[in-house]
């Protein structure tokens, strides 16, 4: 907490946070940047130094009534499908308000409970309509890439066949090149 309060001050932060909207990890952010080295600039310092000092997103000061009118708007807006995460970023690209998931989750369930209950209860967003079937072998052929050794310089590319699961080529690279991929993978993988 000294950290923060030796390189900053308070109305730098505000600024940053309530006129420029910034969150406390892109604060943090900004503060390493400028200040390399200086310990007690983490995302939670910031967290904790906003809240000694009363520093607040305007969004944070919505009421619940007020963010139940937002959200009920956006609700029409969207329809009744979007859930608590894809209704904040809808929110949020609309309006520019970056109101928190849990209480944009809250609104929908205040709003409109039977919508609420039947998103919680479908199964069909963990259904894929259409099953996976390969008729033969070589009917498809997927590609798959492990970057894990990026930072060695390796990068390891495979296709499998979809009806035995059997690894019928594969290549391994210093850096991602699509060329090397589409020529030693895809090309040479039987059809």
């Amino acid at each position: 907490m000294a950290g923060i309060e030796q390189v900053v001050t308070v109305r730098y932060v505000r600024e940053l946070v309530e006129e420029q909207e910034k969150t406390h990890r892109e604060v943090s952010d900004i503060l390493r940047q400028e200040h390399p080295g200086v310990q007690g600039l983490s995302e939670r310092s910031v967290r904790r130094y906003c809240a000694t000092n009363g520093i607040r997103r305007h969004d944070s000061h919505l009421t619940r009534g007020a963010v139940d009118e937002v959200v009920a708007s956006a609700a029409a807006e969207a329809g009744a499908t979007y859930g608590r995460k894809m209704m904040t970023g809808h929110i949020k690209h609309s309006t520019g308000l970056r109101l928190g998931v849990n209480r944009v989750g809250q609104a929908l369930k205040r709003g409109n409970p039977r919508q609420h209950h039947e998103r919680q209860t479908s199964i069909t967003r963990h259904l894929n309509p259409v099953p996976y079937y390969a008729e033969y072998f070589g009917h498809k052929l997927h590609l798959d890439q492990n970057e894990k050794l990026i930072r060695y310089g390796v990068t390891e590319v495979i296709a499998v066949d979809g009806y035995s699961s059997f690894i019928t080529a594969t290549s391994v690279m210093p850096l991602k090149n699509n060329i090397t991929i589409y020529r030693d993978v895809f090309r040479l993988a039987p059809t």
